[in-house]
């Protein structure tokens, strides 16, 4: 088999969570061939958001269907690229998390920017469903939601290290809607929310001496 051919071959790739609600996806697109209604370009598997805990070794993917697929990456890379897609349909250990309605649009492991002061088993998504999420990565538990926003999560930031008391276990959440929302993960409630602003957030700044929190906006 020469590259060219295969780089020309009909067969599509596939990515390293399509096995996780494979069938489901197959089964909706058939629908859609029998009534001959669209159900759009892709499927409700195609990864959205994604992260990779190199501590850990593991991929994180989130998805348009709301759902969180964390996976080996080593595990993972051997079989797309050693096995057949049959094989790889019959999938692998993961780990799923259900909670968000809308698309995974944010992907923040806390641990992996400050190991001093978060936990390495939390991980923080933010979604389409204007909510922020800490998760438990060791089972897989929901910790906490806050809807805290009125549009699409879209940026989640760690807090720097030389802050107040309270912001060292904290982060900082951007959105759709031009807010700016600073959250305690150890208190699991939400300390300040900046909103709304006239126009879409531009970048972040800290003046610490003061306990201020700079929003700049593309109006400049």
């Amino acid at each position: 088999c020469k590259v060219s051919d295969a780089w020309q071959a009909p067969a599509q790739p596939f990515g390293l969570v399509d096995f996780v609600g494979a069938k489901k996806d197959a089964l909706q697109l058939a629908t859609a061939a029998t009534t001959g209604r669209s159900k759009g370009t892709g499927t409700s598997s195609h990864v959205t958001a994604s992260l990779y805990l190199r501590q850990q070794g593991r991929v994180v993917c989130g998805r348009a269907d709301g759902s969180i697929v964390i996976i080996s990456a080593t595990h993972a890379a051997a079989m797309h690229l050693l096995r057949a897609r049959g094989e790889w349909r019959a999938g692998l250990p993961h780990l799923l998390l259900s909670g968000h309605s809308g698309a995974v649009t944010a992907l923040l492991h806390p641990y992996s920017e400050d190991n001093s002061r978060y936990e390495a088993n939390h991980l923080v998504s933010g979604g389409e469903d204007f909510t922020v999420r800490l998760w438990e990565l060791t089972h897989g538990t929901l910790i906490f939601t806050l809807s805290l926003h009125g549009g699409v999560v879209r940026h989640l930031l760690c807090l720097p290290p030389s802050g107040a008391l309270r912001l060292q276990s904290g982060l900082c959440s951007v959105a759709d809607d031009h807010s700016v929302a600073l959250v305690s993960l150890k208190e699991c409630r939400c300390l300040l929310l900046a909103a709304p602003h006239i126009f879409p957030v531009a970048g972040i700044r800290w003046r610490l001496a003061d306990d201020f929190l700079l929003v700049a906006c593309t109006d400049g």
